[in-house]
């Protein structure tokens, strides 16, 4: 019997981080494995820009912070333990079962969060 709920530790952890958001942003997807956060609604595009999303695979779980793709300057503040788990600019891998995902670096990708909403708030885009 698995740990958690979606079979995944690192999962269920990284979800936190962004569920803590939810109020502000759109939930577009909540499964058992997959969880995405939308912006506000684009008109020509007809629906929300990707925020943030958790992705659980078998052996990995991807969390993506699509904002940082806007915010190059924080790209550079991403701490060298951070980068380590850094697959391209916006996504971040760590092992399923969460060994490779420190206190430290849950805190770290919650402030990442919490930054880049705070700038689409500026922004109008939150």
């Amino acid at each position: 019997m698995p740990a958690s709920a979606s079979g995944s530790e690192a999962f269920d952890k990284l979800k936190a981080v962004l569920q803590e958001h939810a109020p502000a942003l759109k939930v577009a997807k909540d499964e058992p494995r997959f969880y995405m956060l939308h912006g506000k609604v684009i008109v020509r595009r007809k629906k929300g820009h990707l925020f943030g999303a958790v992705l659980a695979m078998d052996d990995i779980v991807k969390f993506y912070l699509t904002e940082l793709i806007w915010h190059h300057d924080l790209r550079g503040q991403i701490s060298p333990e951070l980068l380590k788990h850094d697959q391209n600019i916006t996504c971040f891998v760590f092992q399923a079962n969460g060994a490779d995902l420190t206190d430290s670096l849950l805190t770290e990708l919650a402030g990442l969060v919490k930054t880049c909403l705070d700038r689409m708030k500026q922004q109008g885009r939150a």
